[in-house]
Protein backbone atom coordinates (compact mmCIF):
# COMPACT_ATOMS: atom_id res chain seq x y z
CA UNK A 1 0.00 0.00 0.00
CA UNK A 2 1.37 3.49 -0.94
CA UNK A 3 1.98 5.18 2.45
CA UNK A 4 -0.04 8.57 0.78
CA UNK A 5 -3.43 5.97 1.02
CA UNK A 6 -2.47 4.66 4.38
CA UNK A 7 -2.35 8.60 5.35
CA UNK A 8 -5.54 9.35 4.09
CA UNK A 9 -7.00 6.41 5.82
CA UNK A 10 -5.46 7.05 9.19
CA UNK A 11 -6.12 10.86 9.10
CA UNK A 12 -10.18 9.47 8.38
CA UNK A 13 -10.17 7.31 11.32
CA UNK A 14 -8.84 10.13 13.52
CA UNK A 15 -12.33 11.45 13.54
CA UNK A 16 -13.93 9.24 16.13
CA UNK A 17 -15.41 7.33 13.43
CA UNK A 18 -15.22 4.26 15.07
CA UNK A 19 -16.99 5.65 17.64
CA UNK A 20 -19.66 7.32 15.21
CA UNK A 21 -20.28 3.59 14.00
CA UNK A 22 -22.99 1.76 15.94
CA UNK A 23 -21.64 -1.50 17.07
CA UNK A 24 -17.61 -0.59 16.45
CA UNK A 25 -15.68 -2.21 19.53
CA UNK A 26 -12.30 -2.33 20.37
CA UNK A 27 -11.19 0.88 18.93
CA UNK A 28 -10.55 -0.80 14.94
CA UNK A 29 -10.93 2.46 12.79
CA UNK A 30 -13.94 1.62 10.40
CA UNK A 31 -13.92 4.32 8.33
CA UNK A 32 -12.05 3.07 5.69
CA UNK A 33 -10.29 -0.14 5.28
CA UNK A 34 -6.59 0.94 3.48
CA UNK A 35 -6.79 -0.20 0.13
CA UNK A 36 -3.45 -0.82 -1.69
CA UNK A 37 -3.18 1.99 -4.79
CA UNK A 38 -2.70 0.57 -8.18
CA UNK A 39 -1.87 4.06 -9.57
CA UNK A 40 1.21 4.43 -11.37
CA UNK A 41 3.42 6.99 -9.54
CA UNK A 42 3.13 10.28 -11.42
CA UNK A 43 3.74 14.13 -10.71
CA UNK A 44 0.47 14.77 -8.67
CA UNK A 45 1.09 11.80 -6.93
CA UNK A 46 4.73 13.32 -5.68
CA UNK A 47 3.12 16.88 -4.78
CA UNK A 48 0.54 14.64 -2.84
CA UNK A 49 3.51 12.65 -0.78
CA UNK A 50 5.32 15.98 -0.53
CA UNK A 51 2.23 17.75 1.27
CA UNK A 52 2.12 14.24 3.24
CA UNK A 53 5.42 14.68 4.57
CA UNK A 54 5.34 18.61 5.21
CA UNK A 55 2.50 17.71 7.56
CA UNK A 56 4.63 15.19 9.41
CA UNK A 57 7.47 17.57 9.79
CA UNK A 58 5.02 20.24 10.86
CA UNK A 59 4.59 22.26 8.16
CA UNK A 60 0.35 22.34 8.08
CA UNK A 61 0.08 25.67 6.32
CA UNK A 62 1.79 24.52 3.17
CA UNK A 63 0.70 20.91 3.56
CA UNK A 64 -2.69 22.35 2.94
CA UNK A 65 -2.10 24.43 0.29
CA UNK A 66 -0.52 22.05 -2.28
CA UNK A 67 -3.61 20.09 -0.92
CA UNK A 68 -5.93 22.67 -1.69
CA UNK A 69 -4.05 22.91 -5.14
CA UNK A 70 -4.21 18.55 -6.23
CA UNK A 71 -7.87 18.33 -4.53
CA UNK A 72 -9.43 21.70 -6.88
CA UNK A 73 -7.74 20.06 -9.80
CA UNK A 74 -9.77 16.61 -8.93
CA UNK A 75 -6.59 14.81 -7.44
CA UNK A 76 -8.88 12.36 -5.55
CA UNK A 77 -6.57 10.98 -2.93
CA UNK A 78 -5.72 14.35 -1.86
CA UNK A 79 -9.48 15.70 -1.69
CA UNK A 80 -10.06 12.44 0.76
CA UNK A 81 -7.77 13.78 2.86
CA UNK A 82 -9.00 17.03 3.15
CA UNK A 83 -12.41 15.47 3.87
CA UNK A 84 -10.54 13.93 6.64
CA UNK A 85 -8.82 16.82 8.21
CA UNK A 86 -11.22 18.90 8.07
CA UNK A 87 -13.45 16.39 9.93
CA UNK A 88 -10.99 15.68 12.75
CA UNK A 89 -10.51 19.27 13.38
CA UNK A 90 -6.84 18.58 14.28
CA UNK A 91 -5.42 21.23 12.31
CA UNK A 92 -5.85 24.44 14.18
CA UNK A 93 -5.70 25.76 10.51
CA UNK A 94 -8.65 23.21 9.57
CA UNK A 95 -10.70 23.77 12.31
CA UNK A 96 -13.83 20.88 12.36
CA UNK A 97 -16.24 21.64 9.64
CA UNK A 98 -18.98 19.03 8.88
CA UNK A 99 -19.80 21.21 5.43
CA UNK A 100 -16.57 21.43 4.42
CA UNK A 101 -15.58 18.00 5.07
CA UNK A 102 -18.59 16.73 3.05
CA UNK A 103 -17.55 18.84 0.21
CA UNK A 104 -13.86 17.44 -0.23
CA UNK A 105 -15.34 13.55 0.50
CA UNK A 106 -17.78 14.51 -2.37
CA UNK A 107 -14.97 15.48 -4.46
CA UNK A 108 -13.24 12.43 -3.86
CA UNK A 109 -16.37 10.45 -5.13
CA UNK A 110 -16.57 12.53 -8.14
CA UNK A 111 -12.54 12.50 -9.20
CA UNK A 112 -11.81 8.87 -8.74
CA UNK A 113 -12.25 7.33 -11.92
CA UNK A 114 -9.72 4.67 -11.70
CA UNK A 115 -10.98 1.36 -12.26
CA UNK A 116 -11.48 -0.17 -8.94
CA UNK A 117 -12.34 3.06 -7.56
CA UNK A 118 -10.98 2.87 -3.80
CA UNK A 119 -10.98 6.04 -3.00
CA UNK A 120 -14.40 6.63 -4.40
CA UNK A 121 -15.34 3.70 -2.65
CA UNK A 122 -14.02 4.65 1.13
CA UNK A 123 -14.90 8.17 0.27
CA UNK A 124 -18.74 6.88 0.05
CA UNK A 125 -18.63 5.03 3.40
CA UNK A 126 -17.17 8.34 4.78
CA UNK A 127 -20.23 10.45 4.03
CA UNK A 128 -21.98 7.54 5.08
CA UNK A 129 -20.93 7.81 8.65
CA UNK A 130 -20.97 11.75 8.38
CA UNK A 131 -24.37 11.84 7.70
CA UNK A 132 -25.30 8.97 10.01
CA UNK A 133 -23.41 11.19 12.67
CA UNK A 134 -24.41 14.61 11.93
CA UNK A 135 -22.68 17.24 13.54
CA UNK A 136 -24.24 20.05 15.80
CA UNK A 137 -26.82 21.65 13.98
CA UNK A 138 -27.41 18.88 11.14
CA UNK A 139 -29.26 16.15 12.50
CA UNK A 140 -28.07 12.51 11.70
CA UNK A 141 -30.07 11.02 8.68
CA UNK A 142 -29.81 6.76 9.10
CA UNK A 143 -31.93 6.65 5.42
CA UNK A 144 -29.43 8.96 3.97
CA UNK A 145 -26.52 7.11 5.41
CA UNK A 146 -27.80 4.15 4.04
CA UNK A 147 -27.86 5.45 0.45
CA UNK A 148 -24.49 6.08 1.14
CA UNK A 149 -23.50 2.56 2.71
CA UNK A 150 -25.03 0.57 0.22
CA UNK A 151 -22.85 2.65 -2.61
CA UNK A 152 -19.71 1.35 -0.38
CA UNK A 153 -21.03 -1.96 0.13
CA UNK A 154 -21.48 -2.79 -3.78
CA UNK A 155 -17.86 -1.57 -4.24
CA UNK A 156 -16.95 -4.79 -1.53
CA UNK A 157 -16.31 -2.42 1.44
CA UNK A 158 -16.55 -4.63 4.49
CA UNK A 159 -16.81 -1.89 6.93
CA UNK A 160 -19.71 -0.93 5.15
CA UNK A 161 -21.40 -3.96 4.43
CA UNK A 162 -21.24 -4.08 8.45
CA UNK A 163 -22.75 -0.24 8.85
CA UNK A 164 -25.52 -2.06 6.72
CA UNK A 165 -25.92 -4.67 8.98
CA UNK A 166 -25.87 -2.58 12.42
CA UNK A 167 -28.51 -0.05 10.55
CA UNK A 168 -31.11 -3.08 10.56
CA UNK A 169 -30.29 -4.84 13.63
CA UNK A 170 -31.17 -1.06 15.02
CA UNK A 171 -34.10 -0.26 12.94
CA UNK A 172 -32.58 3.16 11.85
CA UNK A 173 -33.87 4.37 9.30
CA UNK A 174 -35.13 0.82 8.13
CA UNK A 175 -37.71 -1.73 9.44
CA UNK A 176 -35.87 -3.37 12.37
CA UNK A 177 -34.83 -6.96 11.06
CA UNK A 178 -32.53 -9.17 12.72
CA UNK A 179 -32.36 -11.49 9.56
CA UNK A 180 -31.64 -9.37 7.07
CA UNK A 181 -29.07 -7.70 9.32
CA UNK A 182 -27.51 -11.15 9.54
CA UNK A 183 -26.97 -11.35 5.93
CA UNK A 184 -25.24 -8.10 6.25
CA UNK A 185 -22.49 -8.70 8.79
CA UNK A 186 -22.12 -12.05 7.58
CA UNK A 187 -20.69 -10.91 4.24
CA UNK A 188 -18.77 -7.73 6.00
CA UNK A 189 -17.41 -11.36 8.20
CA UNK A 190 -16.46 -13.17 4.96
CA UNK A 191 -14.79 -10.22 3.76
CA UNK A 192 -12.71 -9.95 7.22
CA UNK A 193 -13.75 -7.16 9.40
CA UNK A 194 -14.04 -8.44 12.91
CA UNK A 195 -16.45 -6.26 14.17
CA UNK A 196 -19.09 -8.21 12.05
CA UNK A 197 -17.45 -11.33 12.92
CA UNK A 198 -17.72 -10.49 16.62
CA UNK A 199 -21.60 -9.70 16.01
CA UNK A 200 -22.52 -12.20 13.66
CA UNK A 201 -21.15 -14.62 16.24
CA UNK A 202 -23.10 -13.45 19.02
CA UNK A 203 -26.28 -13.46 17.11
CA UNK A 204 -25.50 -17.06 16.34
CA UNK A 205 -24.52 -17.65 20.12
CA UNK A 206 -27.98 -16.08 21.18
CA UNK A 207 -30.19 -17.27 17.90
CA UNK A 208 -30.95 -13.46 16.65
CA UNK A 209 -32.04 -13.40 12.97
CA UNK A 210 -31.31 -17.39 13.12
CA UNK A 211 -31.37 -20.60 15.22
CA UNK A 212 -28.64 -20.59 18.32
CA UNK A 213 -25.58 -22.32 16.95
CA UNK A 214 -22.81 -22.12 19.18
CA UNK A 215 -20.37 -23.99 17.36
CA UNK A 216 -20.86 -21.81 14.25
CA UNK A 217 -20.59 -18.55 16.87
CA UNK A 218 -17.38 -20.01 17.80
CA UNK A 219 -15.83 -19.89 14.66
CA UNK A 220 -16.50 -16.47 14.04
CA UNK A 221 -15.63 -15.36 17.54
CA UNK A 222 -12.00 -17.04 17.12
CA UNK A 223 -11.52 -15.28 13.23
CA UNK A 224 -12.24 -12.27 15.00
CA UNK A 225 -10.48 -13.01 17.85
CA UNK A 226 -6.93 -13.71 16.40
CA UNK A 227 -7.67 -10.67 14.40
CA UNK A 228 -6.84 -8.62 18.18
CA UNK A 229 -11.01 -8.16 18.67
CA UNK A 230 -10.91 -8.26 22.37
CA UNK A 231 -14.85 -8.49 22.61
CA UNK A 232 -14.53 -11.50 20.42
CA UNK A 233 -11.71 -12.80 23.07
CA UNK A 234 -14.04 -11.83 25.79
CA UNK A 235 -17.13 -14.08 24.24
CA UNK A 236 -14.94 -17.07 22.53
CA UNK A 237 -13.41 -17.63 26.36
CA UNK A 238 -16.98 -17.13 27.54
CA UNK A 239 -17.83 -20.24 25.04
CA UNK A 240 -15.08 -22.40 26.49
CA UNK A 241 -15.49 -21.37 30.63
CA UNK A 242 -19.43 -22.80 30.00
CA UNK A 243 -18.60 -25.03 27.59
CA UNK A 244 -21.33 -24.17 25.13
CA UNK A 245 -20.03 -24.79 21.10
CA UNK A 246 -16.88 -26.09 22.09
CA UNK A 247 -15.33 -28.45 24.99
CA UNK A 248 -15.46 -26.72 28.21
CA UNK A 249 -12.19 -25.64 28.93
CA UNK A 250 -11.18 -23.72 32.16
CA UNK A 251 -7.51 -23.20 30.96
CA UNK A 252 -8.50 -22.22 27.47
CA UNK A 253 -10.96 -19.73 28.47
CA UNK A 254 -8.63 -17.84 30.77
CA UNK A 255 -6.12 -17.19 28.44
CA UNK A 256 -8.27 -15.63 26.11
CA UNK A 257 -9.71 -13.79 29.06
CA UNK A 258 -6.06 -12.76 29.59
CA UNK A 259 -5.57 -11.53 26.38
CA UNK A 260 -8.30 -9.14 26.61
CA UNK A 261 -8.30 -8.33 30.02
CA UNK A 262 -4.46 -6.86 29.05
CA UNK A 263 -5.86 -4.92 26.46
CA UNK A 264 -7.89 -3.19 28.88
CA UNK A 265 -11.32 -5.07 28.13
CA UNK A 266 -13.92 -4.82 31.14
CA UNK A 267 -15.56 -7.57 30.89
CA UNK A 268 -12.65 -9.86 30.19
CA UNK A 269 -11.15 -8.43 33.21
CA UNK A 270 -14.40 -8.82 35.33
CA UNK A 271 -14.22 -12.44 34.02
CA UNK A 272 -10.83 -12.83 35.02
CA UNK A 273 -11.52 -11.88 38.61
CA UNK A 274 -14.54 -14.36 38.47
CA UNK A 275 -11.97 -16.81 37.60
CA UNK A 276 -9.63 -15.98 40.31
CA UNK A 277 -12.65 -15.73 42.94
CA UNK A 278 -13.73 -19.07 42.50
CA UNK A 279 -10.99 -20.74 41.37
CA UNK A 280 -11.80 -22.06 38.21
CA UNK A 281 -8.80 -22.50 36.10
CA UNK A 282 -6.61 -21.27 38.22
CA UNK A 283 -5.80 -21.43 42.02
CA UNK A 284 -8.67 -19.75 44.26
CA UNK A 285 -6.68 -16.32 44.35
CA UNK A 286 -9.08 -13.39 46.33
CA UNK A 287 -6.56 -10.55 46.09
CA UNK A 288 -5.86 -11.31 42.18
CA UNK A 289 -9.48 -11.19 41.76
CA UNK A 290 -10.13 -8.16 43.64
CA UNK A 291 -7.04 -6.57 41.04
CA UNK A 292 -9.14 -7.83 38.39
CA UNK A 293 -12.56 -6.42 39.68
CA UNK A 294 -10.97 -2.78 40.21
CA UNK A 295 -9.59 -2.75 37.06
CA UNK A 296 -12.69 -3.33 35.59
CA UNK A 297 -14.54 -1.24 38.09
CA UNK A 298 -12.69 1.68 37.28
CA UNK A 299 -13.72 1.45 33.58
CA UNK A 300 -17.38 1.80 34.74
CA UNK A 301 -18.51 -1.48 34.53
CA UNK A 302 -21.66 -1.92 37.12
CA UNK A 303 -21.01 -5.95 37.32
CA UNK A 304 -17.64 -5.55 38.68
CA UNK A 305 -18.05 -2.62 41.03
CA UNK A 306 -20.40 -4.78 42.67
CA UNK A 307 -18.15 -7.94 43.00
CA UNK A 308 -15.60 -5.36 44.08
CA UNK A 309 -17.93 -3.96 47.03
CA UNK A 310 -18.50 -7.12 48.33
CA UNK A 311 -14.76 -7.92 48.40
CA UNK A 312 -15.15 -4.48 50.37
CA UNK A 313 -17.48 -5.02 52.78
CA UNK A 314 -16.46 -8.87 53.31
CA UNK A 315 -12.46 -8.20 54.04
CA UNK A 316 -11.71 -10.12 50.99
CA UNK A 317 -7.90 -9.99 48.89
CA UNK A 318 -8.50 -6.35 50.28
CA UNK A 319 -9.11 -5.07 54.30
CA UNK A 320 -12.83 -4.66 55.47
CA UNK A 321 -13.89 -0.78 54.47
CA UNK A 322 -17.99 -0.76 54.54
CA UNK A 323 -17.82 3.17 53.45
CA UNK A 324 -15.73 2.27 50.36
CA UNK A 325 -18.46 -0.81 49.97
CA UNK A 326 -21.03 1.29 50.31
CA UNK A 327 -19.57 3.45 47.91
CA UNK A 328 -18.91 1.40 44.85
CA UNK A 329 -22.55 -0.56 45.31
CA UNK A 330 -23.62 2.99 44.77
CA UNK A 331 -21.89 3.63 41.80
CA UNK A 332 -23.04 -0.09 40.23
CA UNK A 333 -26.82 0.70 41.88
CA UNK A 334 -26.86 3.62 40.20
CA UNK A 335 -26.76 1.44 36.95
CA UNK A 336 -29.15 -0.50 37.52
CA UNK A 337 -27.35 -3.75 38.27
CA UNK A 338 -29.75 -5.88 40.76
CA UNK A 339 -27.27 -7.52 42.95
CA UNK A 340 -25.71 -4.09 44.01
CA UNK A 341 -29.12 -2.94 44.64
CA UNK A 342 -30.13 -6.02 46.58
CA UNK A 343 -26.41 -5.69 48.90
CA UNK A 344 -27.03 -1.79 48.83
CA UNK A 345 -30.59 -2.62 50.54
CA UNK A 346 -29.38 -4.78 53.08
CA UNK A 347 -26.59 -2.62 53.94
CA UNK A 348 -29.47 0.39 54.65
CA UNK A 349 -31.35 -2.36 56.42
CA UNK A 350 -28.46 -3.09 58.89
CA UNK A 351 -27.17 0.51 59.15
CA UNK A 352 -23.92 -0.99 57.47
CA UNK A 353 -21.41 1.64 56.49
CA UNK A 354 -24.36 3.81 56.26
CA UNK A 355 -27.34 5.45 58.68
CA UNK A 356 -30.18 2.72 59.00
CA UNK A 357 -33.03 3.52 56.42
CA UNK A 358 -35.20 0.86 56.20
CA UNK A 359 -37.69 2.84 53.82
CA UNK A 360 -35.19 3.62 51.17
CA UNK A 361 -33.92 -0.33 51.54
CA UNK A 362 -37.44 -1.41 50.76
CA UNK A 363 -37.56 0.72 48.16
CA UNK A 364 -34.28 -0.38 46.09
CA UNK A 365 -35.29 -4.25 47.19
CA UNK A 366 -38.31 -3.72 45.25
CA UNK A 367 -36.54 -1.97 42.20
CA UNK A 368 -34.05 -5.31 42.64
CA UNK A 369 -37.23 -7.73 42.82
CA UNK A 370 -38.25 -6.39 39.75
CA UNK A 371 -35.17 -6.85 38.25
CA UNK A 372 -34.91 -10.49 39.49
CA UNK A 373 -32.89 -10.89 42.07
CA UNK A 374 -33.72 -13.70 44.45
CA UNK A 375 -32.50 -12.24 47.19
CA UNK A 376 -34.23 -9.25 46.96
CA UNK A 377 -37.11 -11.19 46.15
CA UNK A 378 -37.03 -12.93 49.84
CA UNK A 379 -35.88 -10.15 51.55
CA UNK A 380 -39.31 -8.20 49.90
CA UNK A 381 -41.33 -10.49 51.15
CA UNK A 382 -39.85 -10.11 54.50
CA UNK A 383 -40.68 -6.69 54.50
CA UNK A 384 -44.38 -7.30 53.69
CA UNK A 385 -44.59 -9.88 56.35
CA UNK A 386 -43.51 -7.70 58.88
CA UNK A 387 -45.18 -4.64 57.78
CA UNK A 388 -42.03 -2.72 57.25
CA UNK A 389 -43.96 -1.45 53.46
CA UNK A 390 -46.97 -0.71 54.74
CA UNK A 391 -49.55 -2.85 56.92
CA UNK A 392 -48.69 -6.79 56.92
CA UNK A 393 -49.76 -8.65 54.35
CA UNK A 394 -49.40 -12.45 53.84
CA UNK A 395 -50.07 -12.74 50.18
CA UNK A 396 -47.79 -10.20 49.06
CA UNK A 397 -44.74 -11.57 51.22
CA UNK A 398 -46.18 -15.33 49.42
CA UNK A 399 -45.90 -14.01 46.10
CA UNK A 400 -42.13 -12.53 46.64
CA UNK A 401 -41.04 -15.62 48.39
CA UNK A 402 -42.63 -18.06 45.77
CA UNK A 403 -40.14 -15.97 42.91
CA UNK A 404 -37.31 -16.47 45.35
CA UNK A 405 -37.78 -20.06 46.61
CA UNK A 406 -38.21 -20.87 42.54
CA UNK A 407 -35.08 -19.67 42.14
CA UNK A 408 -33.40 -22.06 44.95
CA UNK A 409 -33.52 -18.97 47.50
CA UNK A 410 -32.91 -21.06 50.82
CA UNK A 411 -34.40 -18.45 53.00
CA UNK A 412 -37.34 -18.11 50.85
CA UNK A 413 -38.30 -22.11 50.64
CA UNK A 414 -37.96 -21.99 54.15
CA UNK A 415 -40.41 -19.32 54.88
CA UNK A 416 -42.55 -20.78 52.29
CA UNK A 417 -42.47 -24.62 53.89
CA UNK A 418 -43.36 -23.62 57.09
CA UNK A 419 -46.33 -21.86 56.28
CA UNK A 420 -47.71 -24.75 53.75
CA UNK A 421 -46.77 -26.93 57.33
CA UNK A 422 -48.67 -24.86 59.50
CA UNK A 423 -51.10 -23.93 56.91
CA UNK A 424 -50.45 -20.29 57.56
CA UNK A 425 -52.39 -17.87 54.63
CA UNK A 426 -52.06 -20.86 52.47
CA UNK A 427 -53.34 -24.17 52.35
CA UNK A 428 -51.74 -27.22 54.54
CA UNK A 429 -49.40 -29.44 52.61
CA UNK A 430 -47.03 -30.99 54.93
CA UNK A 431 -45.51 -33.00 51.94
CA UNK A 432 -44.67 -29.92 49.96
CA UNK A 433 -43.68 -27.98 53.28
CA UNK A 434 -41.16 -30.67 54.14
CA UNK A 435 -39.81 -30.45 50.86
CA UNK A 436 -39.32 -26.66 50.80
CA UNK A 437 -37.89 -26.78 54.01
CA UNK A 438 -35.61 -30.14 53.07
CA UNK A 439 -34.54 -27.88 50.19
CA UNK A 440 -33.75 -24.86 52.37
CA UNK A 441 -31.93 -26.63 54.61
CA UNK A 442 -29.60 -28.44 51.80
CA UNK A 443 -29.04 -24.62 50.38
CA UNK A 444 -27.32 -23.43 53.47
CA UNK A 445 -29.76 -22.15 55.54
CA UNK A 446 -28.78 -21.50 59.21
CA UNK A 447 -32.20 -22.45 60.77
CA UNK A 448 -33.36 -24.58 58.26
CA UNK A 449 -31.42 -28.12 59.95
CA UNK A 450 -33.05 -27.63 63.32
CA UNK A 451 -35.97 -27.51 62.05
CA UNK A 452 -35.83 -30.38 59.43
CA UNK A 453 -33.75 -32.47 61.84
CA UNK A 454 -36.96 -32.38 64.66
CA UNK A 455 -39.85 -32.61 61.84
CA UNK A 456 -37.64 -36.27 60.46
CA UNK A 457 -37.44 -37.05 64.29
CA UNK A 458 -41.04 -37.19 64.97
CA UNK A 459 -42.79 -37.75 61.84
CA UNK A 460 -44.11 -41.48 60.80
CA UNK A 461 -41.95 -43.59 59.44
CA UNK A 462 -39.38 -42.24 61.81
CA UNK A 463 -35.70 -42.13 60.09
CA UNK A 464 -33.57 -41.52 62.85
CA UNK A 465 -30.05 -41.21 61.27
CA UNK A 466 -30.96 -38.64 58.99
CA UNK A 467 -33.13 -36.95 61.51
CA UNK A 468 -29.84 -36.68 64.10
CA UNK A 469 -27.57 -35.99 61.02
CA UNK A 470 -29.54 -32.56 60.68
CA UNK A 471 -29.50 -32.09 63.77
CA UNK A 472 -25.63 -32.40 64.00
CA UNK A 473 -25.07 -30.05 61.83
CA UNK A 474 -27.60 -27.29 64.00
CA UNK A 475 -25.21 -27.83 66.79
CA UNK A 476 -22.51 -27.49 65.27
CA UNK A 477 -23.58 -24.14 63.45
CA UNK A 478 -24.23 -22.50 67.14
CA UNK A 479 -27.75 -24.46 68.59
CA UNK A 480 -28.21 -24.90 71.74
CA UNK A 481 -25.41 -27.79 73.46
CA UNK A 482 -28.77 -29.44 74.54
CA UNK A 483 -30.54 -29.17 71.64
CA UNK A 484 -29.83 -32.45 70.71
CA UNK A 485 -30.64 -34.64 73.73
CA UNK A 486 -34.17 -32.40 74.09
CA UNK A 487 -35.04 -33.20 70.59
CA UNK A 488 -34.32 -36.73 71.39
CA UNK A 489 -36.37 -36.14 74.29
CA UNK A 490 -33.40 -37.89 76.66
CA UNK A 491 -33.65 -40.78 74.38
CA UNK A 492 -30.32 -42.91 74.94
CA UNK A 493 -28.27 -42.45 71.41
CA UNK A 494 -26.44 -45.78 71.44
CA UNK A 495 -22.68 -45.27 69.83
CA UNK A 496 -23.76 -46.87 66.76
CA UNK A 497 -26.64 -44.55 66.17
CA UNK A 498 -24.56 -41.48 66.92
CA UNK A 499 -21.92 -42.58 64.43
CA UNK A 500 -24.02 -43.27 62.03
CA UNK A 501 -25.75 -40.19 62.14
CA UNK A 502 -22.00 -38.19 62.29
CA UNK A 503 -20.62 -39.90 58.95
CA UNK A 504 -23.96 -38.85 57.67
CA UNK A 505 -23.82 -35.11 58.81
CA UNK A 506 -20.38 -35.04 57.34
CA UNK A 507 -21.78 -36.13 54.02
CA UNK A 508 -24.37 -33.42 53.97
CA UNK A 509 -21.95 -30.63 55.36
CA UNK A 510 -19.78 -31.53 51.84
CA UNK A 511 -22.94 -31.24 50.18
CA UNK A 512 -24.26 -28.28 51.24
CA UNK A 513 -20.54 -26.18 50.95
CA UNK A 514 -20.41 -27.12 47.68
CA UNK A 515 -23.70 -26.16 46.70
CA UNK A 516 -23.54 -23.20 48.29
CA UNK A 517 -20.18 -22.63 46.68
CA UNK A 518 -21.73 -23.67 43.01
CA UNK A 519 -24.48 -21.05 43.56
CA UNK A 520 -22.35 -18.10 44.57
CA UNK A 521 -20.04 -18.90 41.44
CA UNK A 522 -23.63 -18.74 39.23
CA UNK A 523 -24.97 -16.16 40.79
CA UNK A 524 -21.98 -14.65 39.27
CA UNK A 525 -21.68 -15.88 36.33
CA UNK A 526 -25.57 -15.22 35.82
CA UNK A 527 -24.77 -11.36 37.21
CA UNK A 528 -24.30 -10.40 33.70
CA UNK A 529 -27.54 -11.86 32.41
CA UNK A 530 -29.79 -9.52 34.47
CA UNK A 531 -30.89 -6.71 32.46
CA UNK A 532 -30.20 -3.69 34.39
CA UNK A 533 -33.64 -1.98 35.97
CA UNK A 534 -34.35 1.71 35.64
CA UNK A 535 -33.26 3.60 38.57
CA UNK A 536 -35.69 6.48 39.80
CA UNK A 537 -33.88 9.93 38.17
CA UNK A 538 -32.06 11.93 41.94
CA UNK A 539 -32.46 8.47 43.84
CA UNK A 540 -28.44 8.90 44.82
CA UNK A 541 -28.03 12.35 43.63
CA UNK A 542 -28.29 13.41 47.38
CA UNK A 543 -25.81 10.87 48.78
CA UNK A 544 -21.63 10.99 48.92
CA UNK A 545 -20.08 10.10 46.07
Amino acid sequence: MSYPLKFAATVTALLGFGQMLPGATDNIPVAVAPIASTAPVNAKQAQFDAAIGLLRSGDPEEALRALFQLGDGGFAPAAYALGGIYSSGELALAPRNFDTSMKWFRKAVDSDDSPKGAIRIQAQMSIGLLVYSGDGSVKGDPVEAMRWYRLAAAGGLAAAQNAIGWLYRDGAGVAKDDHEALQWFRQAAVNGWPQAQEILGWMLEHGQGTGVDCQEAAKWYRKAAYRGNLGAQTKLGLLYYDGRGVSKDYGEALRWFLQAAQGGYAVAQYSMGVACDFGQGVGENPTEAFKWYRLAAEQGYARAQGNLAAFYREGRGVTADLQEAVRWYRKAAAQGDVLSLTSLANMLQLGEGVPADVAKAATLYRLAAEGGSADAQNALGRFYAMGHVGPKDQAAAHKWWQLAADQGQPEAQLCLGLDYLNGDGLPQDTAKGIALIKSAAEGGDEQAPLILGNILLHQQPRDTVEALAWLIIAAESGAEETRLEKSTRGEALNAELKTLATKRSAIIKASITAKKHEMAAQTTERSTQFIPVKVPAGLFEQEPP
